[in-house]
């Protein structure tokens, strides 16, 4: 039975450890952002969808990260669909956008027959992994080829690659229906990482036990259960684990929040030179849109004028 839309929708991320602690979990209802952010961009389905799955693998992954930020997931390729960038904060900000060729026949053809693979959409290219702290701290970036036929495939691919870790997980983002043409977005993903462990051979035993035990119930979990409307955020969680036990470990809620203000939009415009400021003017006002969250900010030319003497 397919999920009913429903006025409520929260955003978040709940740990647990499974077992003896050596398997960490993360779940994640992302309705209210994944839907906030694609509904305003308004972008063909196929790129709504995989920016959803990188909206729900970017905010699964910084949250188990320490920092206090901007965490930051891009994916650059080579086909009409060029770039995904996500950003998370560590107060639970998320924004989002996506640059693709409006007009690839590709993109547009899968608006009705919906057989575009990642590959055909991405092409070749890199997702790169960005922690951001400010100034005074150095910037962390982890780079790695795009491989295989989804976002979480090359997500997965990083930590086995880079960081060397066992990770699996499932992610879905669903364009729902109610009645009539109303809709909404959904997504929902669970996602398992197998933690470092004693060096003691009976607990490197039992723990990959766990872990093979844990990826095979992984592995039930359909679609519809994902994306449902569960009385209890633990509701799936135990239903998955009850039998190896599990140990709710903290949670994080998300909002969707774009950082742009109509000051850091001016100051932008004043670094441009005033024959650049004249050339994408029109009737003397100047519009400057957010590509995260689809903003408009209008300046007449005066106004960029008197930006420039007071910021330059």
């Amino acid at each position: 039975m397919a999920p009913q839309i429903t006025e409520l929708k929260k955003s978040i991320v709940q740990n647990f450890l499974l077992g003896d602690g050596t398997v960490r979990g993360k779940f994640s209802r992302m309705d209210s952002v994944v839907d906030d952010i694609l509904r305003k961009h308004n972008y063909p389905d196929s790129v709504s969808q995989l920016l959803g799955e990188t909206i729900i693998a970017t905010v699964i992954l910084s949250s188990g990260l320490k920092f206090n930020g901007k965490f930051s997931l891009q994916v650059k390729g080579d086909g009409p669909l060029s770039t995904l960038l996500v950003d998370v904060t560590s107060g639970g900000d998320v924004r989002a956008y996506a640059n693709f060729d409006k007009n690839s026949e590709l993109i547009i053809r899968d608006q009705y027959e919906k057989q575009a693979s990642f590959g055909q959409l991405m092409g070749e290219g890199y997702i790169a992994f960005t922690v951001h702290q400010g100034p005074a701290l150095d910037r962390y970036q982890g780079v790695v080829e795009l491989r295989g036929n989804s976002i979480l495939e090359s997500v997965q691919n990083y930590f086995s690659q880079s960081e060397q870790i066992d990770m699996t997980a499932k992610v879905i983002v669903r364009k729902v229906f109610g009645g009539g043409c109303d809709f909404e977005w959904r997504g929902g993903a669970i996602m398992l990482e197998k933690m470092p462990i004693d060096s003691s051979k009976a607990v490197k035993l039992d723990s990959e036990d766990l872990w093979t035990t844990s990826c095979i119930f992984l592995k039930t979990v359909t679609d519809e259960e994902l994306l449902s409307v569960p009385s209890s955020k633990l509701q799936l969680i135990a239903h998955l684990f009850s039998t190896i036990g599990y140990n709710v470990i903290g949670q994080q809620f998300l909002i969707s929040k774009c950082k742009c203000t109509r000051e850091k939009s001016g100051s932008i415009l004043a670094s441009f030179r005033d024959d650049e400021v004249s050339s994408i003017s029109e009737n003397g006002i100047i519009t400057m849109t957010c590509e995260f969250c689809e903003t408009k900010y209008a300046f007449s030319e005066p106004e960029i004028t008197n930006y420039k003497s007071t910021h330059y």
